[in-house]
């Protein structure tokens, strides 16, 4: 695969800590996000065998389909990666998956992307329930 077929972009890793939610709070926001139109995505992340950079594949399913993905990251510092980012099909998801990293597995889980889309957009700084029960500080940075 050639590397111009890659969408490249530097990343800055910013990670949020929140107060774990309950099974309850987590279907509390995935109606409150349905009710907004608010994306909640099923993800399949498999990392592969690479040296020197993580390579990963995903496979991502919400409202507007499934969307296979590949990435690979250097890092550039402490706080920051390069990004080389491309959409694949399913067969080249496939087959990309055999190659999954030695001793792992792949990784299942479910984004809710509601605080970038409901507190920025809302001008919100803090004060919705969602934000008063988790923690949340994205609001403020």
């Amino acid at each position: 695969v050639s590397l111009m077929e890659f969408d490249k972009k530097l990343e800055i890793e910013r990670r949020f800590i929140i107060a774990k939610p309950t099974a309850a709070d987590l279907e509390a926001i995935r109606r409150e996000c349905d009710a907004r139109g608010l994306r909640v995505s099923e993800i399949e992340q498999v990392y592969l065998f690479s040296l020197g950079a993580t390579h990963r594949i995903r496979r991502r399913e919400d409202a507007d389909g499934v969307r296979f993905s590949e990435t690979v990251k250097r890092r550039v510092d402490g706080m920051s990666a390069e990004e080389l980012e491309r959409e694949i099909g399913e067969p080249e998801y496939l087959r990309l998956k055999e190659k999954i990293r030695p001793g792992s597995r792949p990784i299942i889980k479910t984004r809710y992307s509601f605080f970038a889309y409901w507190c920025n957009a809302s001008g919100c700084r803090g004060t919705s329930r969602i934000c008063k029960s988790f923690g949340c500080k994205f609001c403020w940075l």
